[in-house]
């Protein structure tokens, strides 16, 4: 018997929108598993991490950190990432940068905070 005694807080939920560099701070004891969307075509840069986006036609794609999956609704969009460390974003505890590469026009993130 294997689980995962995580319990989600409300406030990972909300939906942290991202025109411009900044940061988002972690309160949490555990790194959090983000889902983020990213707008355009370049690199984004989520704390330690970079993700680079080619040939993206959609809107944006929606990377889910948790999943380790990219995607456009049912689209899946693997083939339009990659991880300049090999290795997808989680926030850590304390603050954590967020980085528009030219060409990102915005990112939106979920942190999905979590605590035990």
């Amino acid at each position: 018997f294997n689980c995962k005694p995580q319990r989600f807080l409300k406030s990972g939920e909300k939906k942290i929108t991202f025109t411009s560099n900044g940061e988002i701070r972690n309160n949490t004891l555990f790194p959090a598993k983000p889902i983020i969307l990213i707008y355009g075509n370049g690199t984004a840069g989520i704390g330690q991490k970079t993700i680079e986006v080619k040939g993206n036609t959609y809107p944006y794609v929606e990377v889910d950190c948790e999943t380790m999956d990219a995607s456009y609704g049912a689209t899946n969009c693997n083939s339009l990432i990659s991880l300049t460390s090999g290795v997808f974003p989680v926030l850590s505890p304390g603050d954590n940068g967020i980085t528009l590469g030219k060409g990102i026009t915005k990112i939106e993130l979920i942190p999905r905070w979590w605590i035990v």
